[in-house]
Formats: C-alpha cells, structure tokens, sequence
C-alpha cells in the first residue's frame, strides 16, 4: 500500500499506519462476533485462540503504539476508538497509547485552519490586486500622452473613466467588508 508524504506538521507514517492497525483490530473483533453467530463457529475450545489469531496482535501493537498519528484523520480515528473502547468497558488497555497518538499529533500539527485562516491570504491578495489595479488605471486614464508625441489610444469619456473606478472602489471595499466577516465570524 503506497502512502503519501506526509503535510508539514504531520508525522512520517509508521508500517503499519495506526489506521491500519486500528481497522485490524476492529476487523477481528467482527470476524471473532461472525464465528460466535455460526454454528459451531466459537466454542469454549477455540475461543481463546481464535482471540489470539484474530485480535491480540493488534491489541498488542495498539498498546505499545507510541508514535504520534500521522494525520488529523488518524487521530480522530485514535479518539474514535478510545471512546468506542472505553464504552465498552472501562480501562481499555490500548486507550492510552490511541488518546497519546492523537495528542501528539494535536501537538505538533498546531492548532486546526479556521475559515479565516483559509481565506486570508486570497482575500488580501485581491484586495491589493484591486488597489494596484485601481491605481495604475487612474494613472494609466489620466496621463496624456500627447504631451510625449503619442495619442492616446483609450476613447473613454471623463463619465466612463470615474464609473469604471467607481467600480474597482467598490470591488476593493466589498473585498474588505468580506474579511471583516470572516475575521469577526471567528472572535
């Protein structure tokens, strides 16, 4: 199984993953509850080793994990399980190491983007794109080019040149008034 490389901030993956070894622990509790649903498929005799077989080395490695997740989604799937295992009995012998793994993934990834985080830069470049844009159009409008041999080559008239940056102001400030929105919304 090809796994990608990591983001900044997440941890190198571990083989197996502890998604991986979550979802096998998971898969032989189920596979240990189908055979207790067959006939003859769990029985006093074969119970214990089928427990072995099926479930302790994934209890075994989840115990002794002690490698931070390596994703935001594997950590919540750690939490996932901590919650699910301490539903079912209190003092899972691999909650520990699960609640440590997502802890150490929170702690070194920082703290999660918020919306604000995540329109910042765009909302900023726009607002400097519209400034420069508004500026080299008032310049480029109102420079007269006869005065260096040139015509000017543009056939707007005075009303068109003040509408057109009428309307780059107000894309600039609804620009603006979004990030404040955005920068509020998170106060």
């Amino acid at each position: 199984m090809t796994r990608p490389i990591p983001a900044a901030g997440e941890a190198m993956p571990t083989s197996p993953s502890l998604r991986e070894t979550i979802n096998a622990y998971k898969a032989g509790y189920q596979e240990l509850d189908r055979l207790a649903g067959l006939p003859g498929g769990l029985t006093k005799d074969n119970e214990e080793a089928l427990w072995e077989e099926l479930i302790h080395p994934h209890s075994k490695a989840l115990i002794k994990w002690n490698a931070p997740a390596a994703t935001i989604d594997e950590a919540i799937s750690a939490l996932q399980m901590v919650r699910q295992e301490e539903e079912g009995f209190s003092g899972s012998p691999i909650a520990g190491s699960l609640f440590r793994a997502a802890l150490q993934y929170f702690e070194t990834a920082g703290p999660p983007k918020t919306i604000a985080d995540l329109f910042e830069e765009p909302i900023d470049n726009a607002r400097r794109m519209a400034s420069i844009l508004a500026g080299l159009l008032e310049e480029g409008f109102e420079a007269d080019m006869t005065k260096y041999g040139r015509p000017s080559h543009y056939f707007l008239t005075k009303d068109q040149v003040e509408n057109i940056m009428f309307s780059i102001y107000q894309v600039q400030d609804f620009i603006g008034n979004i990030g404040n929105a955005f920068e509020e919304a998170i106060r």
